[in-house]
């Protein structure tokens, strides 16, 4: 098995969400409740690191999600304005980003 390990800014994995699949067989439902999506985007707005997302790599430049499913979804989602950021969020880098959706940000 070969492994890669690259980074990937949130923009480039939303860019190529046609070729990820986020739910083979084995993954189970979404299960994330909205505050667990909220900080998950607050950390990454931050600047910090989260955790590794593993993929399998398939015929035609296609992956599906081993880990990180939560993850690429509650990024994909609020890539497309599906949810707010929290209302007692601290601002960031001096913008007030409490309750605003991804379009509304800088």
């Amino acid at each position: 098995m070969k492994r890669k390990k690259e980074t990937y800014s949130v923009s480039f994995i939303c860019d190529i969400r046609d070729d990820i699949n986020p739910n083979p067989d084995y993954q189970r439902l979404m299960v994330w409740r909205l505050e667990h999506k909220q900080l998950l985007v607050d950390t990454i707005l931050r600047g910090y690191d989260i955790p590794k997302f593993y993929w399998k790599e398939k015929p035609n430049d296609q992956f599906d999600v081993i880990d990180g499913q939560q993850r690429i979804k509650t990024i994909w989602d609020f890539y497309d304005n599906k949810y707010k950021l929290a209302k007692n969020i601290e601002p960031i880098e001096d913008e007030n980003v409490s309750e605003k959706y991804y379009k509304e940000l800088h």
